[in-house]
C-alpha cells in the first residue's frame, strides 16, 4: 500500500499574510508589550511619589502642631493676640495748649486734637486712629500667619488683647511683652513657678531682665539690639489649650522672636518636642532674621492661671 507523502510545512506567502493578520509579529508584542509596561512603572511611580509626599507633608504637619498646639490646625479656633494702644489725653491737651500759645487758631488746634497721627512721606495729611497698634504686632503676625497657613492651610485669627474674643479657654501667640500685652503677662504668670520672668533689674530699675530658668538673667543689648523670648506653657485649666509668647524688651526683641518661632520652629522642636518651654534669642536691632538662640529651657507641662475677674474676657 503506498504511503501517504507528509503534509507540507513550509510557510507560504498567502499563509504568512494570514499569519500577520490575525495577531502581532514578535517584534510587534515586544514594543507594545515595552510600552504598557513604562506606562505602567510611570503610573507606579506617580502615585508612590504622592504617596511619599503626602507622608512627609503628614509628618511635617505634625511636627508643626507639636511646637504650635493642636489647635493650631483648626481654623479660626488659633488666635494671634496683639496689644491695643491710646493717645494719652494729657498729652493732647498739653498740645492743644502749646499750639494755641504759638499762636495757631482754635480750629487748627482743635484739629490738632483730632487728627493727631501723619503719613511719613505725607506729614500735611492729619489722621485719626482710635486705636493705634504697634510697631512689631504687623510684621511679627505676618511672620506666624505665613508659617501657620503653609504647614495646616488655616488661618489664625487676629484678635486684640483687650477684645472679647480673647478668653483662657483658646490657644493664642501673644505678641508684644507684658506691658504691651495683657495676655503676655497672663501666661508670664503661669510661667513664675518655672523661674521665667521678666522684671526690673535690682542694681538699675530703669532697665528690665528676662529670666528662664529662675537662676541666669539676660538684659537688653548695650549696642543697640535687643533679647527676645519665646515661652510656651499649657494651662491646667485648660490641658488641650496652648499659649505662646513672643516678647522683647522692644520691638525688635518681639520681632526677632516671632521671627524665630515661624521659621526656626523645627529646630525648637529638636530639644523641646511637644512640651512646654522657655527661650531667649538674641536680635540686632530692625533685622527680625537675625536671630539666634542664647538660652533655653524646657518647663513643667502643666500650669495653673490664676484666672483673674476681667471685664473684656467672654464668659
Amino acid at each position: 500500500m503506498p504511503i501517504p507523502p507528509a503534509p507540507s510545512t513550509a510557510t507560504t506567502p498567502m499563509t504568512a499574510l494570514a499569519g500577520t493578520q490575525a495577531g502581532f509579529t514578535p517584534l510587534q508584542r515586544d514594543f507594545w508589550l515595552n510600552v504598557f509596561g513604562g506606562v505602567l512603572a510611570a503610573v507606579a511611580f506617580a502615585l508612590l511619589s504622592w504617596f511619599i509626599a503626602r507622608v512627609l507633608s503628614w509628618v511635617q504637619h505634625r511636627r508643626f502642631r507639636q511646637v504650635f498646639g493642636d489647635d493650631v490646625a483648626t481654623q479660626d479656633l488659633y488666635h494671634l493676640i496683639y496689644g491695643q494702644y491710646k493717645l494719652d489725653e494729657c498729652l493732647l491737651k498739653l498740645a492743644v495748649a502749646g499750639a494755641k500759645n504759638a499762636g495757631m487758631s482754635d480750629c487748627k488746634a482743635n484739629k490738632l486734637v483730632g487728627f493727631p497721627y501723619v503719613r511719613p512721606h505725607r506729614p500735611h495729611l492729619r489722621l485719626s486712629i482710635g486705636n493705634p497698634v504697634g510697631g512689631s504686632a504687623v510684621p511679627s503676625a505676618q511672620y506666624l500667619l505665613n508659617a501657620i497657613a503653609k504647614h495646616t492651610g488655616t488661618a489664625a485669627v487676629l484678635t486684640p488683647d483687650q477684645g472679647t474674643e480673647a478668653k483662657f479657654d483658646a490657644s493664642f501667640i501673644a505678641i508684644g511683652g507684658p506691658n504691651s500685652n495683657d495676655w503676655t503677662r497672663e501666661a508670664l504668670q503661669l510661667a513664675a513657678n518655672d523661674g521665667v520672668k521678666i522684671s526690673p533689674d535690682e542694681k538699675n530699675t530703669e532697665h528690665e531682665k528676662i529670666t528662664i530658668d529662675g537662676e541666669h538673667s539676660y538684659f537688653r543689648l548695650d549696642e543697640g539690639g535687643d533679647v527676645g523670648l519665646i515661652l510656651k506653657v499649657h494651662p491646667d485649666q485648660f490641658p488641650d489649650r496652648t499659649w505662646i509668647v513672643c516678647a522683647g524688651f522692644t520691638e525688635s526683641g518681639s520681632k526677632g522672636a516671632a521671627w524665630y518661632l515661624a521659621n526656626r520652629w523645627r529646630d525648637i522642636r529638636k530639644w523641646a518636642r511637644a512640651g512646654p518651654f522657655a527661650m531667649l534669642v538674641r536680635v540686632e536691632a530692625d533685622l527680625d532674621d537675625s536671630a539666634k538662640p542664647i538660652a533655653k529651657a524646657t518647663l513643667g507641662k502643666r500650669h495653673r492661671p490664676t484666672l483673674p475677674c476681667r471685664t473684656y474676657l467672654s464668659p
